[in-house]
């Protein structure tokens, strides 16, 4: 699903002023939903960290998991840092990175191939400074891409990008209720159960993900999310024509990304 810089940092756009059920209380407090408002973003790093999860594909029937998906990790100057692909046998669908980090969190996306899909580009939502468990890759057959803005009562462009934004909290968990905004997309749809709404749905359900149509490709994006009482930390992915780019939303630093 899933830095900072040129192609993705956090810390952006959000509020400042931390909320009544803010975590304000000191490093030892329990977290709660929103209690990374106003937090600072990590500048230092283990030597290296572990990043992982499963690679799935999205159909109208939800999520199946996917083998045999090429994935590689690279830095926001296209340096590829690491390659690997997902279990096709045992764990399907799942991955693994060990990554050097030089002691600083790694400002970078994941990259997902497999034939008969289209390719994915992962954007956290700000540099990977910790390990990182449950990094979704989506993958999207050239089958069923072509009925995403059909379905979306949008238009996709092949010279324009698709993206997928999921909204979470401080805790990683998807957020309802959340409006998505980018001014470089065309038309932003919100998932609704198993379906997409049309355009008078204007908010996120339980699943927190908005889907952004005909986007600007070839340059950095913004993307940012609020609902009624928070505002979100808005941060810049690089789009590319005719593929699925994933991001993530977050009001703050999280441990880890939502599964």
């Amino acid at each position: 699903m899933l830095l900072a810089g040129g192609c993705g940092g956090g810390g952006g756009g959000g509020d400042d002023t931390a909320p009544i059920d803010a975590d304000t209380s000191g490093p030892d407090a329990e977290p709660t939903p929103y209690g990374c408002i106003g937090h600072a973003y990590p500048t230092t790093a283990p030597a290296s960290i572990v990043v992982g999860g499963h690679a799935n594909e999205i159909s109208t029937n939800g999520q199946t998991p996917l083998g045999a998906v090429a994935l590689t990790v690279s830095d926001t100057a296209d340096a590829q840092l690491g390659s690997t692909t997902s279990d096709a046998a045992t764990d399907v669908g799942a991955y693994e990175f060990t990554l050097d980090t030089g002691g600083a969190p790694i400002d970078g996306y994941l990259k997902g191939t497999h034939n008969g899909y289209k390719d994915t580009y992962v954007y956290p939502p700000s540099p990977l400074a910790n390990d990182q468990g449950a990094v979704p890759v989506l993958m999207v057959s050239t089958t069923v891409y072509p009925f995403l803005p059909v379905l979306a009562g949008a238009t996709q462009d092949a010279s324009h990008g698709f993206v997928g934004v999921i909204v979470v909290d401080c805790l990683g968990q998807p957020v309802a209720g959340a409006s998505v905004t980018s001014p470089d997309a065309g038309a932003v749809r919100y998932v609704v159960g198993t379906g997409v709404g049309d355009d008078t749905v204007t908010v996120t359900d339980e699943s927190g993900i908005a889907l952004l149509f005909n986007v600007t490709a070839g340059a950095a994006i913004t993307v940012d999310a609020s609902t009624p009482d928070h505002d979100f930390d808005e941060h810049a992915i690089k789009v590319r024509a005719d593929v699925v780019t994933t991001t993530v939303v977050a009001p703050g630093p999280i441990p880890g990304l939502a599964p």
